[in-house]
Parts: C-alpha cells; sequence; structure tokens
C-alpha cells in the first residue's frame, strides 16, 4: 500500500530540504513532539542517540551541519503504508573537519500524523562515520548493492511476512527458507566482523552463518514488520553478547527481504550499527 497522498507530499517536500542540506527548512514538516531517533556510537559522532520535539530536530540538524556534508542521497526502494515507509537509501558523506568521505546504506523509517513526521528513525552503521570524523580513512565495508529489494508482486503479502518472520525467529538455522541464489548484505568492517560483507548462494549464507554463531551469541525478537509488493522490513531487537569482546549487544536494526515467488526468501538486507560491536578507539 502507497503512503496516502498527503504524506507522499509531505516526504517529497522534506527530502527537496534535506537533499541540499537546509535542514532549518525541513524542520516545518515535523509534529511538535517529533522523535528523530539514530544508533548510539561514540563522542566523535555527535548527532547519535534520540531526539526529542522540534528543538531536538533543530539540535541533531546543527550536529549535521557542523559533522559533515551531504553529497549524494540516492533512494534505491521504499516499503511503505498509507502511514509509514521504509526508504532505502545510498548515501555519501564528507567529513567537515577531516575531509574524509564515507558511504553507506541507511534506511529511513518514518511515521505520519495528520500529514506530518512524527518519528524518524535512521537504521545504519556508523562505524565508518566514526572513523571518518575521527581523522581516519574508514575501514574496508560492503557497499550497499544498488540493485537491493525491487519490487516483486509474486508472493501474498502475508505469506511474505510469515516467510520472514520464520526465518528470523530462529537465524541464521533456517537455510531452508532461501533461495538457491539467495544474496545477503550485512555491513561492517570485514576485517573485525567475519559476518560482514555480501554473500551469495546457499554455500556462501551457511559460511555468513557460521560466522555469525561464532561472533554472536543474541537473541532476536520482531518488534514490527510490514510488506508491499512482496518486499518485506522488519525491525528486529537483537540482545545478548558479542563473542570475541564479551560486549553486551542491544541493538535495533531494520531487516528488509525479497520474497520469491514460491516463498523464499532472494535477497536479505541488514541495516545494523555494528559499532557497538568493535573496540574502535575514540
Amino acid at each position: 500500500m502507497p503512503l496516502s497522498k498527503r504524506n507522499q507530499q509531505t516526504l517529497g517536500e522534506y527530502y527537496e530540504h534535506t537533499n541540499v542540506g537546509d535542514f532549518a527548512g525541513a524542520l516545518k514538516y515535523f509534529t511538535d513532539d517529533v522523535t528523530y531517533w539514530l544508533p548510539n556510537a561514540s563522542q566523535k559522532v555527535p548527532y547519535a542517540g534520540e531526539w526529542h520535539g522540534k528543538e531536538g530536530a533543530a539540535e541533531v540538524y546543527a550536529a549535521f551541519g557542523e559533522a559533515f556534508s551531504l553529497v549524494d542521497m540516492t533512494e534505491i526502494c521504499s516499503i511503505s503504508t498509507d502511514d509509514e515507509v521504509f526508504s532505502v537509501n545510498d548515501e555519501i558523506f564528507v567529513a567537515k573537519d577531516t575531509g574524509q568521505p564515507w558511504r553507506l546504506g541507511v534506511v529511513h523509517h518514518i511515521r505520519f500524523r495528520d500529514g506530518l513526521i512524527e518519528r524518524l528513525a535512521a537504521h545504519l552503521d556508523l562505524g565508518a562515520a566514526h572513523e571518518a570524523l575521527s581523522g581516519r580513512t574508514p575501514l574496508p565495508s560492503p557497499i550497499l548493492p544498488v540493485d537491493a529489494l525491487p519490487g516483486a508482486d509474486t508472493v501474498p503479502l502475508a505469506k511474505a511476512e510469515e516467510v520472514a518472520a520464520a526465518y528470523l525467529s530462529d537465524f541464521p538455522a533456517r537455510s531452508d527458507l532461501l533461495a538457491s541464489q539467495a544474496t545477503a548484505y550485512m555491513p561492517g568492517d570485514q576485517r573485525r566482523l567475519r559476518f560482514a560483507g555480501t554473500w551469495s548462494g546457499r554455500d556462501e549464507l551457511s559460511r555468513m552463518a557460521t560466522h555469525w554463531t561464532n561472533s554472536l551469541d543474541v537473541s532476536l525478537t520482531v518488534q514490527h514488520m510490514i510488506a508491499e509488493r512482496g518486499n518485506v522490513v522488519a525491525l528486529v531487537a537483537l540482545n545478548g553478547t558479542f563473542l570475541p569482546t564479551r560486549t553486551p549487544v542491544n541493538l535495533e536494526t531494520a531487516v528488509l527481504f525479497q520474497i520469491t515467488a514460491d516463498a523464499r526468501i532472494g535477497r536479505m538486507a541488514w541495516y545494523l550499527n555494528t559499532y557497538p560491536l568493535v573496540a574502535l578507539p575514540n
């Protein structure tokens, strides 16, 4: 189901402002009690965390403007209902103090009320931002596949949600739900996180699953899920331990799936903040 026309107009005008760095002009598209959420990171990333109200949104936008310039933002796809959208973007930034660029995939989860944005949550990996804003060249990380998760009118939405939920409920053991040529994207620096990368085919995904279980002892809880055109997006809470450093894990991530005509997972992309998993210096 697409966004309502009123919400589509709000989102389009909001992006017209943010895409050129006019953050002040974007504030009028928020409710007075808006919540703006980004995952946690170090003090080197001044815009991380949760911000409340238009005043908080103005503060996070001021932190954006001081920290980086947005070079390019291209929407790859979106999944929506009447008053909610998950917008998947390929974004490029440059740190103002250090001149270091970085690029990553970002999922903007936006909820609307009365034609205005009442909550905006950005699901992304802040590890590269930490490196660039610290004056170091960001460590290698997989880039979001530019053709990720195209729409597919091939399976009932309820069935698509059922497949995604079943896979996540016992992740990563349910290899029977993967298409033979399934592709998965996991963010992160491959020298620190062995499960990071883009993986294709069941054999590669099996190796990814082994690396995941050797690195993380976590439980996954699906908090929210919507589907559109055979695509599914789920908000997932991860709680447990990062085994190499015994670091507690308490993360929220967005996971996108494309479900094939025979009810298998063809594509899967995780938008996980891996910063808390690795001991990046401040």
